[in-house]
Formats: C-alpha cells, structure tokens, sequence
C-alpha cells in the first residue's frame, strides 16, 4: 500500500484515479513539460489517466506532490517495484511549469527513495534521455550512478538522442 508521506514543503498523497484532474492532463499534453518524456506521443484525457492508475501495478507506487503552503498540486512522482528483484524504477514529474526549479522534485525524490529503503528495496533505478539536466541532476545529487549510456535510444525532433540509466544499490 502506498503511504502518505510528508516534507517540509510538501505531500506526497497516494495518487488515487478519482484524484485525476484536468490539471494533470494539461501537464502531461503539454509539449514543453512533456519535452523529455516518452509521455508526448500519446494525447491524454481524464478517461486515460483514470485507465493508467487504475492499473498501476499492485507492487508498485504513484504519488501525487502536493505544495503544503500553496495547497496546489504541482506534480506527480512514481516507483514501479519489481518484487522478484527487489528493485524500484522512479519518475518525477513536477507538472507546474513555475515550481520548476525550486528543489520541489529532488525534496519529494529523497523522501520516496527513504521510503523505498525501507520498505526492502535494494536497489533504485532512472532511465532518462542525457538531454534532461533536470533529472540527471537529481540523481547526481541523490548519489545515483551511472550505470548505462545508450547512445541515438531516443528520436526527439528527428535528432538521436542518447539514454542514460542511472541507479543506486543499499
């Protein structure tokens, strides 16, 4: 069961498909936020994201991010859990484009990682294209590693663009 988790800046609430708003789907058809995910082949509706999360696999966690001092939801932050493994792929997506840049992502990515540790994780794994600083930044600064460079994985803009994949072992 994912657990409600809080920071000094924010909360992180179980991201349930009855939460789904047009907000989120703003956030996940829009071409600049969505620049660096494999999200910005599809068009997305209410009715997709209520499909996504009620399938979310049982194992497996999505949290909504929520500002505590505006109250706003800015954006969304995931772990897939593979049990057999032992492992989890994270994904962060802070949705609303000015609270970019203000710590809002790697704040809730420590705190999920804590979480994950706990809860018999052993490893943590990020898959992002090189191109997205953001992400690669923050697992830089959470003390990821890299562990794969798969060169020309994505085609952005009829460019090649290279995959990195990141992770961290207890």
């Amino acid at each position: 069961m994912t657990p409600a988790i809080e920071t000094p800046r924010l909360f992180l609430a179980p991201y349930r498909a009855s939460m789904a708003t047009y907000r989120h789907i703003g956030w996940l058809n829009s071409k600049e936020g969505m620049k660096f995910s494999e999200q910005r082949h599809h068009v997305h509706t209410l009715e997709t994201q209520h499909e996504y999360l009620n399938k979310f696999p049982v194992h497996s966690h999505a949290w909504l991010i929520i500002n505590r001092d505006h109250r706003v939801h800015i954006g969304t932050i995931t772990a897939h859990i593979d049990p057999f493994n032992k492992t989890a792929d994270m994904g962060v997506l802070i949705g609303e484009l000015t609270y970019r840049g203000n710590g809002y992502a790697i704040e809730a990515w420590r705190e999920v990682m804590d979480f994950l540790w706990a809860s018999d994780i052993e490893k943590i794994e990020a898959g992002m294209m090189i191109t997205n600083s953001p992400m690669v930044a923050i697992c830089n600064k959470t003390g990821m590693n890299v562990e794969s460079h798969r060169p020309k994985h994505f085609l952005v803009d009829n460019k090649r663009i290279a995959l990195v994949q990141y992770g961290l072992s207890k």
